[in-house]
């Protein structure tokens, strides 16, 4: 009798601990959709209350204005032209498309137009949250997602109608992403990854800074050295060897089909005629502040080293004071990796 009621106590605190980790687990993702929502309503509240116009004469805000009024006009007779003249120099038109339906929901105006930004708060704060999840654990995640939040330059770009803050998230979905096929060698996974990248691309084409390195070497390290061997045992044999990495099914229905998916979302709009402008690399963006010609003109090596030298002062300064936070790691690895792509694209747009 004893041993039975021993028995009963033993497995009723048994489910009580696997209750109380699915309960915890939960609370995680309740916690973060709390995040979220909070921050949306800071956002929308504050798209209510600030009338500050944007300038006059932004390009972004004009052309997407002008945009709908030919949709009302013409119709869908001429949508491609009308998409090709919301470019701005050959750019992507793709985030100035996505506040299309917010404008049409809420009103032509500046707060309809800057909605579409609450919607990439969303992206950034889950992907954040997913990366310090991967990193330590989920409390890890939501305090990352919190200083991120939080942290004043990217609230500063949720308040611009500009695709910066847009590709802010773009660069923390495929981090994440990136990171989560490292572990789990998805392929689904993979097809996300190569969604996200080229979805990124047509966001911003600044997106390539950031994520062309990490891409490619992670790449190489899951195609050939994650999974035994790692080498091959002779010289004469490494012909076997890569044809052996190349047959793996991870390689050929998971890598190949993702960089397929980047590569035609990325032609998508880069390869036709309406991009001929932005391969120009024209003087004038368009919007009396920004230049292309920059990587004409410089080299992209030194680039390289300046985004390098940023990021490390910037790792040195923060490190000694949050390093024993444990959300530390996730938040500052994707500032800093969302700065160093941004040091690039200072640099390029310099004047």
């Amino acid at each position: 009798m004893s041993f039975i009621s021993i028995t009963a106590v033993e497995e009723h605190f048994a489910w009580l601990k696997n209750r109380s980790e699915s309960l915890a687990r939960y609370g995680e993702f309740v916690a973060l959709g709390l995040l979220i929502v909070t921050v949306s309503l800071i956002s929308i509240m504050w798209l209510k209350q600030d009338t500050r116009p944007q300038p006059l004469m932004d390009p972004y805000l004009r052309e997407t204005f002008e945009f709908i009024n030919r949709l009302e006009e013409q119709g869908g007779d001429q949508f491609w032209q009308s998409v090709v003249k919301l470019s701005l120099k050959g750019r992507s038109p793709l985030y100035q498309l996505l506040t299309v339906p917010f404008i049409f929901l809420f009103g032509r105006s500046e707060d309809a137009a800057l909605s579409v930004n609450v919607l990439f708060e969303a992206v950034l704060l889950l992907s954040v949250y997913g990366i310090g999840r991967l990193a330590k654990n989920g409390k890890a995640g939501l305090l990352a997602a919190l200083l991120v939040a939080a942290y004043p330059p990217i609230v500063n770009l949720s308040k611009l109608y500009r695709p910066d803050f847009a590709l802010s998230a773009c660069v923390a979905l495929s981090l994440w992403l990136l990171l989560l096929l490292l572990k789990t060698r998805s392929v689904k996974i993979a097809w996300l990854f190569g969604a996200s990248l080229g979805f990124g691309m047509l966001i911003r084409h600044f997106f390539v800074f950031h994520l062309t390195v990490p891409t490619a070497i992670f790449g190489l390290y899951m195609a050939l050295l994650q999974t035994h061997p790692r080498r091959p045992s002779d010289l004469k044999e490494t012909p076997t060897w890569l044809l052996t990495k190349l047959r793996d099914p991870f390689v050929l229905y998971g890598l190949l089909p993702a960089a397929l998916i980047a590569a035609v979302l990325t032609a998508s709009w880069y390869l036709t005629k309406a991009a001929d402008p932005f391969f120009a690399l024209s003087e004038d963006s368009g919007d009396g502040h920004y230049r292309d010609a920059g990587v004409s003109r410089c080299g992209i090596v030194f680039f390289l080293v300046v985004c390098v030298d940023h990021a490390r002062r910037d790792f040195v300064r923060l490190y000694p004071l949050v390093r024993h936070w444990p959300g530390a790691w996730p938040c500052q690895a994707t500032i800093i990796h969302l700065g160093a792509g941004g040091h690039i694209s200072g640099l390029v747009h310099c004047p």
